[in-house]
């Protein structure tokens, strides 16, 4: 009979179109940020001012942890970075230490940030310092 051949077919169809429909992972939201990202900061403090800056984010960071460093070489300072939240694509943190670098380093201690990702993959970041405000966007390297 013609018909089993069939049967078994369609079997096997329902089985694999069954086994593609089951319960997928969810997304895990601090992939979008993890890498190493560059940029020029402009200063709300100076017409024209800017500063590079390479962000350094490592995987699998959590909420109130210690998650990546910032490196400004126009200040010659490197600070630790403590993730406090992933909210709606922005990336919240705050300067948890002074990595490296001088005195002046250390006014930056406390400040935070956000760093929100874009359609075409770039982080538009936004930092409030003591006295200014940084603002650009960093491209993955």
């Amino acid at each position: 009979m013609t018909t089993k051949p069939y049967a078994l077919l369609i079997i096997l169809l329902i089985s694999v179109l069954a086994a593609g429909c089951g319960a997928t992972e969810k997304a895990n939201p601090m992939s979008a940020f993890t890498g190493t990202w560059s940029g020029d900061m402009e200063l709300s403090n100076g017409p024209g001012k800017t500063q590079f800056v390479v962000i350094t984010i490592p995987e699998n960071c959590t909420p109130g942890a210690v998650c990546g460093q910032m490196v400004n070489d126009s200040v010659s300072c490197t600070w630790e970075l403590t993730l406090e939240e992933i909210k709606d694509n922005t990336f919240r943190y705050n300067f948890s230490r002074v990595i490296s670098g001088g005195e002046i380093c250390a006014t930056g201690l406390g400040t935070s940030g956000t760093m929100t990702r874009q359609a075409d993959g770039t982080l538009f970041r936004e930092h409030k310092g003591p006295g200014f405000v940084a603002t650009g966007t960093l491209r993955k390297k």
